[in-house]
């Protein structure tokens, strides 16, 4: 603990001109003064009370002060939902008459009433709780604990021993004067002397620590990944990310794109996608056309409705530029990284069409579907679709680790995307699959599941390797869908309303959405018209020739047999056991271990 005291010391005499004007200050110098005389005089207790007054300090923003902060500035969100009710009732009056609208009018006098009380009260909250000298006062609290979190991080491993409230009750102070003391901007800190430097010191303090082995505690693992993540979201404090020395930046980078095993992925995978948000195909939204729509029908103001995924697009330059040179830089982490996505990706896509398939069968004889299954479901999706927009992100900056020979598992990786993206075109856009069945139910607990956020993000991807691909690159990514045997053209003619014979329901396109561009829709259709082609090609070459029966992989009954497994001899296609291997080391068929592989005769041949 004495590292602690010479470093809370060393804080307060940096805090000599915020105390002249402070109480807290005023009290912390004089007590700094009395323990600095006691000291002299022999009395070392004293040495230890400045800590103790500094942690109480903390302490008790931490589990009283901010709790208090938090409800007063629930009063302003009631004030919103009063005036959001007031201007309906207003949209009502002007076509009621009659009965409807006295009813409408004494309805309105009660709202007014309301809100002229909780505006007093407001007033009243904003001169005393939220006062610019207790805004100074957890301003100032910001700046000491800043510091005393760097310092005690360059101490090492005795870092795992610094309380968790210091680390909580700093995020707190940032949460509480970007979001409670006036002008509330999430955004930003209220105009105090060096507010954006000390923005920039939250946000490295930030991406040094969100991924930091030395928090052992999970909870608090979680409050920093989700305080970066909201710290993405914002123009501003964005930019104070941005503004980080390269050495942090790199850092931060780094840490988002480990591989997504054995942790918790979900948020880094979120704060991933809010870097390439506003930059993907037809990825312009800031909330999805579908619920736009749905809301704007039952006057649900989005924020309200949807306020986790309600957000303005802000990508990040600088950071996609570090993620593509990091992924390029470093060939076997970028493996790690990209197997670990797809593997993810897999996984959370087949839960959700299993749980939709459930929730399909259940429906028609009005079983009971438990809410906790509903969330679960529509959680499945929401990853699966962040999982697709990250990979699309990948294939636009770096197609080299899916379309460059001479990088490592470059081939296995374009086999399994072209699968993956195949699999989820045909789940989609079947006419008599459950997803089309259950997104035309609307079923409460499952508004965000629709055909546009899935299948832009396919499209994204494929539009990024093919068309908007290098000549070479561009042929091997089309060879390699071509070879997947689950490709199927028609699911391209869904995109653009083609395939879909069913006159009770208007046939979805993408030319229906004002999110998609005019450039997007003319790279859609030429995507269409070059795989059509090819594809017609490749069947008339295909037609010529006839695959053995008893040559055909057992695995994927599409490819002759060409791989010879040691030491137990079982045969499949070269594609097939080359994904199984990725994640098992036993043979496919009698679990014994594979040693070696050998090509057959045939494929010698």
């Amino acid at each position: 603990m004495r590292i602690y005291q010479d470093i809370v010391l060393q804080e307060i005499s940096k805090e000599k001109a915020t105390a002249e004007n402070d109480p807290i200050g005023k009290l912390l110098k004089s007590e700094k003064s009395k323990a600095q005389h006691l000291r002299h005089a022999g009395d070392k207790d004293n040495f230890g009370t400045l800590i103790e007054l500094l942690d109480g300090i903390i302490r008790l923003y931490h589990i009283a002060a901010h709790r208090q902060l938090e409800k007063m500035c629930a009063l302003r969100d009631t004030m919103h939902e009063y005036r959001h009710a007031l201007k309906e009732i207003e949209k009502r009056l002007k076509v009621q008459k009659g009965d409807v609208e006295e009813e409408l009018n004494l309805a309105k006098n009660v709202f007014l009433e309301e809100l002229v009380e909780q505006g007093r009260h407001q007033a009243w909250i904003s001169s005393v709780v939220y006062s610019s000298d207790r805004q100074a006062d957890v301003y100032w609290l910001l700046q000491i604990l800043l510091r005393t979190l760097s310092q005690a991080s360059e101490t090492g491993l005795l870092f795992s021993f610094v309380p968790d409230f210091y680390v909580e009750a700093c995020i707190k102070c940032c949460h509480a004067l970007r979001n409670f003391f006036p002008p509330a901007a999430s955004d930003s800190l209220p105009a105090f002397a060096g507010h954006h430097e000390l923005l920039i010191k939250y946000g490295s303090f930030l991406a040094h620590h969100f991924s930091d082995e030395r928090v052992v505690n999970a909870e608090l693992k979680d409050s920093l990944v989700q305080a970066l993540a909201s710290y993405v979201c914002y123009p501003a404090t964005l930019q104070a990310l941005e503004s980080m020395d390269p050495d942090s930046r790199l850092i931060m980078t780094k840490a988002l794109l480990q591989p997504y095993e054995n942790r918790a992925w979900a948020q880094s995978n979120w704060i991933l996608i809010r870097l390439w948000k506003g930059c993907g195909f037809a990825f312009r939204y800031s909330i999805s056309p579908h619920l736009a729509k749905k809301m704007s029908c039952k006057s649900i103001p989005l924020p309200e409705a949807f306020p986790t995924i309600s957000q303005t697009p802000c990508p990040s330059p600088v950071f996609l530029e570090h993620a593509s040179q990091w992924l390029l830089e470093n060939p076997e982490a970028a493996a790690s990284f990209m197997s670990s996505v797809l593997n993810q990706l897999n996984w959370a896509f087949s839960e959700f069409i299993g749980m939709l398939q459930e929730n399909a069968s259940n429906r028609p004889e009005r079983v009971f579907i438990d809410s906790r299954q509903l969330k679960i479901c529509a959680t499945c999706f929401d990853l699966a679709l962040g999982l697709l927009r990250v990979l699309e992100m990948c294939v636009h900056l770096v197609p080299q680790l899916f379309t460059d020979p001479s990088r490592p598992s470059s081939e296995i990786f374009l086999t399994r995307l072209c699968q993956l993206v195949c699999q989820v075109l045909n789940r989609i856009t079947s006419k008599s699959g459950c997803f089309c069945l259950v997104a035309s139910m609307e079923i409460p607990g499952l508004e965000t599941i629709d055909h546009f956020p899935i299948l832009t993000a396919v499209t994204g991807i494929l539009v990024s390797l093919i068309i908007d691909g290098l000549p070479k690159s561009q042929k091997k990514a089309i060879n390699a869908l071509l070879a997947e045997p689950s490709f199927q053209p028609s699911s391209l003619d869904f995109l653009l309303g083609g395939s879909q014979e069913s006159s009770n329901v208007k046939p979805f396109s993408l030319r229906d959405y004002k999110e998609v561009s005019k450039e997007e829709i003319e790279k859609v259709e030429q995507l269409c018209q070059l795989l059509h082609s090819k594809y017609d090609i490749a069947q008339q070459n295909r037609g010529l020739e006839e695959i053995d029966d008893d040559l055909v992989c057992t695995i994927c009954y599409a490819n002759p047999k060409s791989a010879c497994f040691y030491p137990c001899q079982h045969q499949s296609c070269r594609n097939c056991i080359s994904l199984h291997l990725l994640s098992h080391k036993e043979c496919f068929f009698c679990k014994s271990v594979i040693e070696f592989i050998k090509p057959t005769q045939q494929e010698k041949k």
